[in-house]
């Protein structure tokens, strides 16, 4: 405190004296108009601008320094390459930047002239699977997926069957098999990870009661549903040590391929037979999901208990 009391004296005093010799001219720093000490020299702000001229002309200041800094060594603040930018017209502030205007692109006619395609790669199924690439189909004419249906509901679909939990006071929302195995939708509670986890132990459960313990033959269409059913099936397969077989990597397999599998694997055995489980809702809506057990003469399993 007291050294600091003593420059406040001494720039008073200083000043004092500044303004009785020369006015309230004398009070005004004399380093005004000089050039900074820090700053850049013209050379090497020009041989920068000429770098962000020749290679990134059309990025912003932000990424322009750090191309600056990681590929030519230069090492700048984003501020100051965006006032250069400004003064060599490489970029306009927000002020001075003038809005775009689009005409409005009316919708084609008719569905199918224009499909648009958009993919997210990303860890949709967290540790449940691999890495795998999310592919949204839109037609044009309606902003509709080729299903017919609005494409958010993938993201919805999704979103329900992991987070939505069967009501077991509503029987609409219980597990049942009907003419060929478990249907129904997160939508409407009757298809959640809950049923896909509860069907599939009891199928781990049967088989072992009845000693079936060679292969277990498992696919999946191309349903919204089936890929994230079939990761929930292999947790609970996994963890039962069941012999699973599934397609290489991750596809889909059309139905009569898992009871011809199964017919050729137990074909003249009397033991060690394999049987299957088929994850499809077939010709149900494309919200819902269906998941159905082949017995070991590739017939499903159909209003029986399991």
């Amino acid at each position: 405190m007291r050294q600091r009391s003593c420059w406040g004296v001494a720039s008073a005093r200083c000043g004092g004296k500044a303004f009785r010799s020369a006015g309230a001219a004398g009070l005004v720093s004399k380093k005004r108009g000089r050039p900074s000490n820090r700053k850049t020299a013209a050379a090497v702000r020009t041989a920068a601008l000429s770098i962000v001229r020749q290679n990134y002309a059309d990025f912003g200041p932000t990424l322009a320094a750090e191309k600056l800094a990681a590929e030519h060594g230069f090492s700048f603040s984003s501020e100051t390459v965006r006032k250069w930018m400004i003064a060599e017209g490489l970029w306009r502030d927000r002020k001075h930047r003038q809005w775009q205007v689009h005409q409005p692109r009316p919708r084609r006619d008719c569905v199918g002239e224009r499909v648009q395609v958009d993919g997210s790669e990303h860890w949709w199924f967290e540790d449940r699977g691999p890495q795998c690439t999310l592919l949204v189909f839109v037609d044009d004419a309606e902003r509709l997926d080729p299903f017919g249906t609005p494409a958010v509901i993938l993201a919805r679909l999704e979103h329900e069957y992991f987070a939505r939990r069967p009501n077991l006071d509503d029987p609409e929302e219980l597990v049942s098999f009907g003419t060929s195995g478990h249907r129904g939708s997160p939508f409407r509670g009757s298809f959640t990870e809950d049923h896909i986890l509860a069907i599939t132990q009891a199928i781990c459960d049967y088989r072992r009661a009845r000693s079936t313990n060679d292969p277990l033959f498992v696919g999946k269409d191309t349903h919204a549903l089936s890929a994230p059913a079939q990761c929930t099936a292999l947790e609970v397969l996994a963890a039962n040590e069941v012999h699973t077989i599934i397609q290489e990597a991750h596809g889909v397999t059309p139905t009569p391929v898992i009871s011809h599998a199964i017919l050729v694997h137990n074909r003249s055995r009397t033991e060690h037979l394999a049987d299957g489980i088929v994850i499809t809702p077939s010709h149900n809506p494309p919200e819902d999901g269906g998941f159905k057990y082949n017995l070991t003469h590739a017939r499903r399993m159909a209003d029986r208990p399991i």
